[in-house]
């Protein structure tokens, strides 16, 4: 059966996934200067917050620029070519986008307009102190987060590590709304959290403990490359952790072409049989592992 076309999560156009989605690009960054959710809030890895452009669509907001233009070659196939997205505030404070697709036809149009702007910037003192100061500012506020949250517990050895993944709704609220009250609601969201990690943790220590001791009685006995007397690995999660595109091939996962390993992250059949056959051949299970944790599957 042939699989279905790729279909992107985020505008659900057929032709692509969501890691090459022009449009998610561009909303992230909307989203976290105050633009509205058509859909649920996107998360945005801490090291990859464009403050830059948050700085920028700022500007726009407070009338010291007439617009923003954000430069993507995410769907061009083309070497050295790229598309513009502009972005301008309507009249009921509302972002507006204009796309300009690649074309060899309106190729020079697009590089000049993201050239003059570009030089625009550039060429103003003023602007480019007022982008300086926002993303000091930022940047400070995320300082501030590090020293007031105590951070996320790991799942898998419960040990505590900084939040380093923000919804969009959240960075909006603590860069440009309130910040206190931003921090209050991630410290309880937090400490939740850390609560039921820590209990899970202690239940499945105690669930290992008689396979651990009967693996000291009984230990493993390797012979011809097989693996005598091996009990089952355990589960880790009884559930499974939502995903739309497999971690290996960026393919969309169906119903019946995903498996759910015993961690919870899920990834498409071809990929692990793939994984699975290679380790096989070099005779190390342990190359049999989840993309995502890296748990054995195995």
């Amino acid at each position: 059966m042939p699989r279905a076309p790729r279909r992107c999560g985020h505008c659900k156009e057929v032709g692509h996934t969501k890691a090459k989605c022009r449009d998610l690009e561009v909303d992230k960054i909307l989203q976290m200067c105050g633009g509205q959710f058509e859909r649920s809030p996107e998360t945005v890895k801490r090291h990859k917050i464009p403050f830059e452009k948050i700085a920028e669509i700022q500007l726009l907001i407070e009338g010291h620029l007439p617009g923003v233009i954000f430069k993507t070659n995410k769907q061009v196939n083309v070497a050295r070519k790229y598309e513009i997205v502009i972005v301008k505030l309507a009249e009921d404070r509302t972002f507006e986008k204009q796309t300009l697709l690649y074309s060899e036809e309106r190729w020079t149009d697009i590089n000049n307009t993201w050239k003059i702007y570009t030089k625009t910037i550039k060429d103003s003192a003023r602007l480019i102190r007022l982008i300086a100061e926002k993303k000091e500012k930022y940047l400070q506020k995320l300082r501030w987060l590090e020293r007031d949250l105590p951070g996320r517990r790991n799942w898998l050895d419960g040990r505590l590590r900084p939040q380093d993944e923000f919804s969009t709704r959240s960075l909006h609220n603590l860069f440009h709304v309130d910040y206190v009250t931003e921090k209050e609601r991630l410290l309880h969201e937090q400490t939740e959290r850390n609560d039921r990690v820590i209990r899970e943790y202690n239940q499945r220590q105690q669930a290992q403990q008689p396979v651990r001791q009967q693996q000291q009685a009984q230990p493993h006995v390797q012979q011809s490359g097989r693996w005598v007397n091996r009990e089952p690995l355990p589960i880790i999660s009884t559930k499974a952790f939502e995903a739309e595109d497999c971690p290996i091939c960026m393919e969309p996962l169906g119903e019946t072409s995903k498996v759910i390993l015993r961690c919870g992250h899920q990834m498409c059949v071809t990929c692990m049989l793939t994984q699975t056959i290679l380790a096989a051949k070099e005779r190390n299970s342990k190359k049999c592992q989840c993309p995502h944790c890296r748990e054995e599957y195995l």
